[in-house]
């Protein structure tokens, strides 16, 4: 759905960074560009080859199997710098990003955010803190040691003497209407997601827990802008989703 104020901006060939299960690279071919993607997990390649019929190529960020300028428009997919604090690690994925995209072409970078409303409930309960770091696994490990996520919620509100039950019900409820088509499509997967564990499809959901990162970064538009500043690529527009962010550099 984000790629529609961006259509304009794209020119094949196009690059997908961190291309996932390619969901993106089909968006973009369906709109009729010459799109390639690569990840660096074999599983994600396996999925998108399953799923969507889409050969992703397996390869690391930081040095892509390609020639210069080889590519009119790269986009870094959401979850590639996200998890990321280390300003050269940052610098080493958006510079070959640079290298494999033409001098004239455009590179996006997208990054994971959600709304003001949420990020205000996520402060609230405590699972993110004030230099916008969400604490993936104390919010995973809620979830899946809890019956009833809203008294897992309740408790912490009554544990803390700083905290309402009113003042959670009423940042709860500006969340949920700031993101009601994202909240139906998050519980349709929970839905399937439990229907898998039942039948034995997956394992239990506590052993990705192990997996999952200490924390993400839900960085501000203040955020992105001094962070690509400092990497010498000042943002020249920064586009607002209710679910991420995509700077054009």
């Amino acid at each position: 759905d984000n790629l529609g104020p961006l259509i304009p901006l794209i020119t094949s060939p196009v690059l997908v960074i961190g291309a996932g299960q390619g969901l993106l690279v089909a968006g973009l071919r369906e709109y009729g560009f010459i799109t390639e993607g690569i990840d660096f997990s074999p599983q994600m390649i396996a999925y998108a080859k399953k799923r969507r019929g889409i050969k992703l190529i397996l390869a690391n960020a930081n040095r892509m199997p390609f020639r210069s300028r080889q590519f009119k428009t790269s986009i870094v997919a959401t979850g590639v710098v996200d998890f990321l604090d280390n300003i050269n690690e940052i610098g080493a994925i958006i510079n070959e990003t640079r290298r494999v995209t033409d001098a004239q072409g455009e590179v996006f970078v997208a990054s994971m955010g959600t709304t003001a409303q949420t990020e205000e409930l996520l402060r609230y309960i405590g699972i993110m803190s004030d230099s916008n770091q969400l604490r993936l696994r104390i919010a995973g490990q809620m979830i899946l040691e809890s019956k009833s996520l809203l008294k897992k919620f309740l408790s912490i509100i009554r544990e803390n003497p700083n905290r309402s039950t009113i003042g959670f019900v009423v940042r709860a409820i500006r969340s949920l209407k700031s993101t009601r088509k994202r909240i139906r499509a998050q519980f349709k997967s929970l839905r399937e997601l439990k229907k898998k564990v039942k039948s034995g499809n997956i394992p239990d959901p506590k052993i990705l827990l192990e997996y999952l990162p200490e924390r993400l970064f839900l960085r501000s538009n203040g955020q992105i802008h001094e962070l690509y500043k400092s990497l010498n690529f000042p943002p020249r527009e920064i586009y607002v989703f209710d679910n991420c962010k995509i700077v054009q550099l």
